[in-house]
């Protein structure tokens, strides 16, 4: 149960625990921890800069709710940030997919999280910014957050800053026990992630292609739609990038 497979440098974290389910190696909250990437993916095939102290994992999740829909990602999200709240950190949820903590000067993304489906396996990708983070000249195009790293935050807070092996535990942890102590509840990942939305509440811009709509962040529904409320009505969205209007 929550076997750890270590490896070093590999292409990418996901394509390795994609081969090791196919030799029956990776059982269902296994995981691959590797120590760097040289080919690491992030949301739409973007590359993922993944240099040695960073964490670089993929979890293999159960083929059920919440796990297998749409809410996925934003289930995963909410018990990552909860779990770094935990620690001390204060971590909240960017909708869909990223973590991001707060500094002084406003949050920074330190984690994203992919999950990939193949004939009803589910794989989640997962990288965190421990001791560096992408230099904002190689950001991408439209990144609505600076980059920061857990490094960071652990001396602005006080906080002993821990190793890859014992964040990996700590957030493998939560996610197994957020998971187990709730099967058979309808969504119970959702309270967890309202209490964790970034700016929830606040007046943000959801952008998706050429389409942009603003609105106040109210929530995020069962299926991990965000909500926004537009001139008194409320509509949802399954995808698409938010940034503060604040």
């Amino acid at each position: 149960m929550l076997e750890i497979h270590h490896t070093g440098t590999v292409p990418s974290v996901l394509d390795t625990a994609w081969e090791a389910v196919a030799s029956g190696q990776l059982n269902v909250f296994d995981s691959i921890l590797a120590a760097a990437q040289t080919a690491g993916r992030g949301q739409y095939h973007r590359n993922w800069h993944s240099p040695e102290g960073n964490l670089y994992a993929a979890l293999r999740l159960p083929s059920t709710p919440p796990f297998l829909g749409t809410e996925s990602a934003v289930a995963v999200g909410a018990w990552i940030a909860d779990a770094l709240n935990k620690a001390g950190y204060p971590a909240f949820l960017k909708w869909p997919n990223d973590i991001a903590l707060l500094f002084e000067n406003g949050p920074s993304k330190i984690c994203g999280i992919l999950l990939e489906e193949r004939g009803g396996i589910v794989i989640a990708g997962i990288g965190m910014n421990i001791a560096h983070c992408p230099d904002v000249s190689i950001l991408r195009d439209g990144a609505t957050l600076p980059a920061g790293t857990l490094s960071q935050a652990a001396t602005v807070y006080g906080l002993t800053q821990p190793t890859v092996e014992n964040l990996w535990n700590l957030l493998l942890k939560n996610i197994y026990s957020s998971y187990t102590s709730t099967i058979g509840q309808l969504c119970a990942w959702k309270p967890t992630a309202t209490q964790r939305l970034l700016w929830h509440g606040q007046p943000v811009t959801l952008a998706d292609g050429e389409k942009q709509v603003s609105g106040i962040l109210v929530d995020v529904g069962p299926s991990g739609e965000l909500i926004l409320e537009t001139d008194g009505t409320r509509q949802s969205f399954l995808r698409g990038s938010i940034v503060s209007c604040g």
